[in-house]
């Protein structure tokens, strides 16, 4: 079972994309959570309202990055768990290469590919690799 966790904080510009690169895994996602830091831009509704697959966190305050992800983690079913943050935006084959190199080596316990920084203002991919 796949869980993604995407966290949160007045991110709403950033949802459309990941999501969009979420769903479209050539894999099969059992599971999405997005954790809300107690944002006030609507990202919550937004995500409520766009993508009904999605279990929503609605936080009462910050809980801050890490504390999100471990609720998110305790609320999870999932065997494998990709945490995200909303910037980030998915190739349509990750989770798939994700998990096959993950079970070619049954001593790894985390994966992670190249992330590359992204062109928001020109909704394009670059070959900058993000520090």
């Amino acid at each position: 079972m796949i869980t993604v966790i995407i966290i949160g904080y007045n991110s709403r510009p950033y949802l459309k994309t990941c999501f969009d690169s979420v769903i479209s895994q050539t894999i099969r996602i059992n599971e999405i959570l997005f954790i809300d830091n107690n944002s006030n831009d609507n990202s919550a509704e937004f995500v409520e309202h766009n993508y009904p697959q999605t279990r929503v966190i609605h936080g009462t305050h910050n809980l801050g990055y890490s504390k999100a992800a471990n609720l998110g983690i305790d609320l999870s079913g999932g065997d494998y768990i990709l945490i995200l943050n909303p910037d980030m935006i998915l190739e349509s084959s990750y989770l798939d290469y994700a998990l096959t190199a993950l079970r070619k080596n049954n001593k790894a316990a985390a994966v992670t590919g190249k992330i590359y920084k992204y062109d928001f203002k020109s909704n394009k991919k670059t070959k900058i690799i993000r520090r």
